[in-house]
């Protein structure tokens, strides 16, 4: 299961909103240079998300 979407009742991804929102926060962190330890410490920070470096790495790679 892909972060930022979960398992629809009719067996479709839906997005999860805390989630999409922390995924919003470390494109705009990755767009201004910030390195992924400080990306990762400040969702942790601000949503309580608990992204690896290799997960947050992947989502930045698809977001781009």
């Amino acid at each position: 299961m892909p972060y930022g979407y979960r398992m629809g009742q009719e067996g479709t991804l839906e997005p999860v909103p805390k989630q999409q929102e922390a995924i919003r926060r470390a494109g705009e962190l990755r767009a201004i240079g910030a390195p992924l330890r400080t990306i990762q410490a400040t969702l942790a920070a601000e949503h309580g998300a608990r992204v690896s470096l290799y997960v947050l790495s992947c989502l930045l790679q698809e977001t781009a």
